[in-house]
Order: structure tokens, then sequence, then C-alpha cells
């Protein structure tokens, strides 16, 4: 298997952002914020002996430090987390959300791995794409789950794959 990466590209994803009239722009994070951030969610959590968490600590913090190192003022300057969490929850929220999405820092659980493979066995009593139109159907306050239950990037790309060899589009 002869797999090349090329990173030819290095230009930071970017959104431009507006908060209370001022404009931001919400960048990628680098792998330095990357590694910040990892380390604030790791120091955040106390592992037990058997290697589950077993304690919690101002994990509430890593939220406006991503959105800090990746959000920038029309100086270039991060913004500082003061600022942050001086604004309402949902916009702090959906900066967060989105900052991990660009920076693909989003971890998939493996609960999600593990129901995934479950449901590809052939004893299985409902199949992936019947339990993901399941959860399609859900109301509102189910959204974690509906976020949860859609295909990740290299699903699509398998089914699309699929799609193509099968002769539909």
């Amino acid at each position: 298997m002869n797999t090349e990466f090329d990173f030819d590209n290095l230009v930071a994803a970017e959104i431009p952002v507006k908060v209370g009239g001022n404009s931001y722009t919400l960048r990628e994070a680098s792998g330095k914020a990357a590694g910040l951030y990892r380390n604030a969610c790791m120091a955040a959590i106390t592992i037990g002996p058997t290697g589950k968490a077993t304690a919690m600590k101002n994990l509430a913090d890593v939220e406006p430090l991503l959105v800090s190192l990746c959000l920038f003022d029309e100086n270039g300057r991060n913004v500082p987390i003061a600022t942050i969490t001086a604004w309402p929850a949902r916009v702090q929220k959906s900066l967060f959300n989105k900052a991990k999405e660009i920076s693909e820092l989003e971890e998939v659980s493996d609960e999600k791995k593990l129901l995934e493979k479950a449901l590809a066995l052939p004893s299985a009593p409902v199949d992936l794409a019947n339990f993901r139109a399941f959860i399609g159907t859900l109301p509102e306050e189910y959204k974690a789950l509906k976020t949860w239950a859609k295909p990740d990037a290299e699903e699509l790309a398998k089914n699309e794959q699929s799609d193509m060899t099968n002769g539909s589009n």
C-alpha cells in the first residue's frame, strides 16, 4: 500500500466572525494551539486505576481556551479569554464547536465506534442506515444523538465509492 500525504497548502482555514458589531477571524488551530487545548482537556480529567475518568475539574475552561487560541481581532491578536467569557454562552459555544470542526479536533467516541461495529454484524437487529434514519426523526431535544449518528467523512467517501461502483448516483 503506497499512500502519500500531500500538504502543499498550509493555509489555515478561516471564517469571518462578527460579535457585538466587532469583526474577528476564527482560524483553524495551529499544532501548538491544538496541543494546548488537548493538554487542557486532559488536565481537567482525573483517570482512575481502571483507566476510566473518575473526576473532572475545570472542564468548562477548555471551551474559552480553544476559542481564544483560534479567534483573532482585526489586528491579528488572539481575543483574550476574559473577553470570550463575557459573551453569552451561546456565542462561546458556537465559536467553540466551529473551532473544533475546522481544526479537526472532534474525537469519535469509543461508544460510537462500537455501536457502528455492532450494527455492521450480520446478526444485528437493525442496520446502521435504518438506525441513522430513526435518529433523524427524533425531536430537537435529541440533537446530540443526531450529531453523534452522522456518518464521518471516511464513511461518506466509502459510501460514495460504493454507489459509483454499483452504478447509482
